[in-house]
């Protein structure tokens, strides 16, 4: 697991130093068929540690034993990592303690994967060829 999230910060810290250098809209496809690929891999724990219950969220996709739906795992992914914690366990420790019902890497990767699964290809890499 430490080691599936050390490839998602390094695909996304590789992604954000190429932004910078280049703006090539097939990078950020590139990037994203990466992830899409490596997500489709983890199908077993996106179902072990996500949820749907009417009486949790309104029926909303949870992180099982929490209420954070995916879509929020990422802010709190992505806060983390602003927070300078650049070592997935440094990570985790500073999500953990800001989130106390996130308790385990798993969680936080079947989060990460579960949006990443969810995102239609197709108009992802409509969306990225249509902006200026």
């Amino acid at each position: 697991m430490t080691e599936t999230l050390e490839n998602f910060t390094q695909i996304m810290e590789n992604y954000e130093s190429k932004k910078e250098k280049d703006t090539s809209k097939i990078h950020e496809i590139a990037t994203f068929l990466k992830m899409k690929s490596i997500a489709s891999q983890y199908d077993e724990i996106i179902c072990k540690y996500t949820e749907k219950n009417k009486k949790i969220r309104n029926g909303k996709t949870v992180i099982k034993g929490t209420r954070i739906t995916p879509e929020e795992m990422l802010l709190i992914v992505k806060e983390a990592m602003d927070e300078k914690n650049n070592d997935i366990d440094t990570m985790c420790k500073y999500i953990n303690e800001q989130y106390p019902s996130i308790d385990s890497k798993e969680q936080i990767i079947a989060g990460i994967f579960y949006n990443i699964k969810k995102i239609s290809t197709f108009k992802y890499i409509l969306g990225v060829i249509r902006k200026k």
